[in-house]
Formats: structure tokens, C-alpha cells, sequence
């Protein structure tokens, strides 16, 4: 893009949503490799229209399940990548605010998949509090 990367996610994605219109909240989901196709077909032609191409080596297609923003999607459901959960697991305990931040702000994005979330986090964003000593325990 001739403007350079600063908003050329945007700018991509906001062309995407125009030029796809009619099929947004359509395709949400697949039951048939023939319906799959019926579809492809559809987003094929309105890129060729508009002058956008994809390089085919950076594409998969029928695929049962998708990595997509450190999620999988499958048909039936939505699961947390296991490389995710590793590094939730493994995280060393913090001893600042500072190492804390980080740790909510991820597992914030997870709290779907974490039971009892938010009564954990609220211990946890006690510590965050100004003037609050910082005392790390099991609670």
C-alpha cells in the first residue's frame, strides 16, 4: 500500500467489509465442501473484480479447524490455542506491578475459557491499586 504500514490494517479492512458486503454475517458457517466452494467462488469474483489478488501459498482452504488471533475455530466450537495455555501456566509469578500488567491483559483476553475468572483477577487487580502494598499470597 503506497502509504505505508501505519494504516494499511485498516485501510485493508475496511475495503474488505465494503467490497463484501452482501456476504458479511452469511458465511459464518460451512456444512458441505460443496457449499464451501459456493462460497469461495462468491469472494473470488468480487476480489477479481476489485483488482485484488492472494498469493495461493499463504492461503488454506476446507480446513477443519483455524488458528485464527491465538484462537482455534472449529465447527463446532471455539477452543483456546494450547500454545496460549502453556504460556499462561508457565508465566512466573510477579513481583511488581509493573510484570503484573502484562499477565491480566492476556489472560483478560482468555477469561471465557478460565472458570471463576473474575473472582481471581480481583485479587489480582487489588495489587494494581496505587499506595496498595504489595503483598503476593495465594489469594
Amino acid at each position: 500500500m503506497p502509504f505505508g504500514l501505519t494504516n494499511a490494517p485498516a485501510t485493508f479492512c475496511t475495503l474488505m467489509n465494503k467490497i463484501l458486503h452482501p456476504y458479511l454475517d452469511q458465511f459464518v458457517g460451512v456444512n458441505t465442501l460443496e457449499e464451501h466452494v459456493e462460497h469461495l467462488t462468491k469472494v473470488f469474483k468480487i476480489l477479481r473484480k476489485n483488482q485484488l489478488y492472494f498469493k495461493r501459498e499463504k492461503c488454506e482452504f476446507a480446513q477443519p479447524k483455524v488458528h485464527f488471533l491465538d484462537h482455534i475455530i472449529s465447527q463446532v466450537k471455539l477452543h483456546l490455542d494450547e500454545a496460549k495455555i502453556r504460556v499462561i501456566q508457565e508465566w512466573e509469578a510477579p513481583t511488581m506491578v509493573t510484570e503484573l500488567r502484562p499477565f491480566l491483559g492476556l489472560t483478560n483476553n482468555y477469561h471465557r475459557f478460565i472458570s471463576g475468572y473474575s473472582a481471581k483477577e480481583t485479587s489480582l487487580t487489588e495489587l494494581l491499586k496505587k499506595n496498595k502494598l504489595w503483598v503476593w499470597s495465594k489469594e
